[in-house]
């Protein structure tokens, strides 16, 4: 059985793109979340592809967006492929697949980082999705980072999980 307990809060960061986890919300400031350019994202619930374009663009990631409405699916290929004429190496780094949590298609033991924003509450199996999650993050991750998953509910509750069998 997997177990998804809340651990602490990270630091305050809006609603916006440019404010991500680890950064400051001003533009200047670039820090990045503890990870190198390359490492392996994946945007649970990715809707249209905001963040996951934005953490590539950002931080240099590769980023698998995962979102199980067609609409989404829909205006994320439109938002990619108008990102790829401004920012081809960017967009090249980032995919958007139907899927859901429950359900991961990715390997065992491949990403370095579950970025999950205001998605859980939708999520019908939590149990099984954190299960997914534990299986597709790479070993280390959940004890060598907090970054392992990151959840953030509502603009002004940002919550890390540490996933422990």
């Amino acid at each position: 059985m997997v177990i998804a307990r809340e651990t602490m809060t990270p630091p305050r960061v809006d609603d916006s793109p440019t404010s991500l986890p680890g950064t400051s919300s001003s533009r200047r400031e670039r820090s990045n979340p503890g990870l190198p350019p390359g490492s392996i994202v994946l945007d649970v619930g990715a809707r249209e592809g905001r963040y996951s374009l934005e953490l590539s663009r950002r931080f240099g990631f590769t980023v698998r967006g995962i979102e199980p409405v067609r609409r989404h699916l829909d205006n994320a290929a439109r938002d990619l492929a108008a990102f790829a004429v401004e920012e081809p190496e960017a967009a090249a780094r980032v995919r958007i697949d139907e899927g859901i949590a429950e359900k991961l298609t990715d390997p065992s033991g491949t990403v370095d980082l579950i970025w999950c924003r205001d998605v859980l509450v939708h999520v019908e199996d939590l149990e099984a999705a954190f299960g997914e999650f534990r299986r597709v993050l790479k070993p280390g991750v959940l004890t060598d980072s907090l970054w392992g998953v990151y959840q953030m509910i509502g603009k002004l509750n940002p919550r890390i999980y540490v996933l422990s069998a």
